[in-house]
């Protein structure tokens, strides 16, 4: 039986992190080194593929103890190959773990893969309080933009087999054929912190669009191609009455929209940064296979982050900032 810091230090996370998953789980306590190792999965399950842990966890357990469950299901086995590390951890977990005072100066000793001088760093020392894997992003911080929007695609593939979805979310396809069209654009929203490196797993796609009327047109024209109709939150297969032209999008309307090809959200205009030629000003061109994609800076995104003030988008921007500090240790890295 671990205690919870032994049981966070097994899994290289920190006690919050454990804590809330086994609230979240309604475990009983201590935890038997079976259920560590089915939570410490669940837990790259939600990192990695933003699976819910109460979705991922009984999946998991079912993969560890039915073979035929891993041999048939990539996934599966993908994550079963974390069991390694994990059983690592938990051999040494009761000679390596010491409890710690939490006074001042108390730093988090659970990432050993982030080195020390970065432990220093407000922004890290943040993400790691907040449960955040920064492991993810260091693993990342080498590749460049065409490289994160394919593990992207594969992230996709992989969470619609789990969640048992029939595949409807194509964001490199939806790219394309914008840049195809002509359509003049910037990539924002979790697309974009892809491209520079955030671990989150984003279902739509966000552009800030430009308004002036041949860019709508063909816009408009593209929209039609892939049945786009609006997005209703709470009812998602509602079919709107809603007629795509040119008009729609004249007073420069924002639009949360489903498409063939997965959701799509256009903005005229981005909180903190303006309209799409402030956001010209804002982005760089990223080389994304024999094309380029025009983002927003990192510094943008999380001045966008900010101004919106959205409570879910805490976390992300709390990930934004520590992966800023990350990539500045790292100069001349995409």
């Amino acid at each position: 039986m671990l205690r919870l810091g032994q049981v966070a230090w097994a899994l290289g996370v920190n006690e919050k992190t454990v804590d809330n998953a086994i609230r979240t789980l309604g475990l009983p306590r201590p935890l038997d080194e079976h259920t560590v190792r089915a939570l410490g999965l669940a837990l790259r399950a939600k990192h990695r593929y933003g699976i819910p842990l109460k979705r991922a966890f009984p999946i998991v357990r079912e993969a560890m103890i039915q073979p035929q469950v891993r041999e048939n299901d990539g996934v599966a086995g993908e994550l079963l190959s974390y069991l390694p590390e994990i059983e690592r951890g938990i051999r040494a977990a009761p000679d390596r773990y010491k409890p710690l005072s939490r006074g001042p100066g108390w730093h988090d000793p659970y990432h050993p893969e982030v080195p020390p001088r970065l432990r220093r760093h407000p922004a890290i020392r943040r993400a790691i309080r907040w449960g955040l894997d920064l492991s993810l992003n260091l693993g990342t911080v080498d590749h460049d933009a065409g490289r994160r929007l394919g593990a992207l695609a594969d992230l996709h593939r992989a969470a619609q087999r789990l969640r048992r979805e029939a595949a409807t979310t194509d964001l490199t396809r939806m790219l394309e054929e914008l840049a195809s069209e002509e359509v003049r654009f910037v990539v924002i929203g979790g697309v974009a912190a892809t491209v520079h490196g955030s671990a989150r797993l984003t279902r739509d796609l966000d552009v800030c669009y430009d308004t002036e009327t041949g860019n709508a047109a063909r816009l408009a024209r593209l929209l039609q191609r892939w049945h786009a109709r609006l997005h209703v939150p709470r009812e998602p297969d509602a079919e709107l009455p809603f007629v795509i032209d040119a008009r729609t999008f004249r007073d420069g309307a924002t639009l949360t929209l489903t498409t063939d090809h997965g959701r799509l959200d256009l903005l005229p205009v981005v909180a903190g940064i303006g309209d799409y030629t402030a956001c010209v000003g804002a982005s760089e061109v990223k080389p994304v296979g024999s094309g380029s994609l025009r983002v927003l800076t990192l510094d943008a995104l999380i001045k966008a982050k900010r101004a919106a003030g959205r409570p879910r988008d805490i976390e992300h921007l709390i990930e934004l900032e520590a992966l800023r500090v990350l990539k500045k240790e790292a100069p001349g890295r995409p």
